[in-house]
């Protein structure tokens, strides 16, 4: 089994099929401990959290420039500056009727096998939904979402999704996984109901 060093809490020994760093839940950059990338240097001072840090890249950490789409040393998206929003809550709405409402702060699991039996539930005859399809982050500053290396793949707003984040802005996001399955994310800022 091979192992990730966070670059952000310096936690070591972390299994590298993970996407989240089980410390500080920054998203990974899957290099292994073995291979030979300086990742003790990525951040020049310390930073107090993660969450805390305005212009970090939502996966390897990496504080950004402003004006910064994408990060420059790990290539996942960014939001710029101008287009955080502080995020109150999520609403996921399940194709069976159902809602699930997510926090700041909140890992969710998307799929027929999913931890949270509302989605589960939601999701279960739809066969080609994978156990564990895709996984959605709420921070108060964004939300993102990764495909978990679906077998079916997975559309946010028509444009497929991978295992690098995709930033969801406030308002409301249409997510398809495989073919058959439609949910819809309500991305609500502060002030929203």
């Amino acid at each position: 089994m091979a192992t990730v060093t966070c670059s952000v809490c310096k936690t070591p020994g972390i299994d590298d099929s993970l996407l989240l760093c089980p410390s500080c839940q920054v998203f990974l950059a899957g290099v292994a401990e073995e291979a030979p990338v300086a990742i003790e240097t990525i951040h020049e001072a310390p930073v107090e959290s993660p969450s805390e840090q305005t212009g970090a890249c939502p996966r390897c950490g990496e504080h950004c420039p402003d004006d910064a789409t994408t990060c420059h040393r790990c290539g996942a998206p960014v939001a710029s500056q101008g287009s955080r929003a502080d995020i109150s809550s999520v609403r996921l709405h399940l194709p069976n009727g159902g809602t699930v409402g997510i926090k700041p702060g909140d890992v969710v699991v998307i799929g027929r096998d999913s931890p949270d039996a509302r989605i589960a539930d939601g999701l279960e005859r739809f066969h080609g939904v994978s156990r564990e399809h895709a996984r959605l982050a709420v921070r108060t500053s964004e939300v993102t979402l990764v495909d978990l290396r679906s077998t079916n793949g997975t559309k946010v707003d028509g444009r497929a999704a991978s295992d690098v984040p995709l930033s969801l802005a406030p308002g409301q996001h249409e997510i398809r996984l495989g073919k058959a399955a439609v949910l819809t994310v309500d991305v609500l800022g502060k002030g929203q109901a």
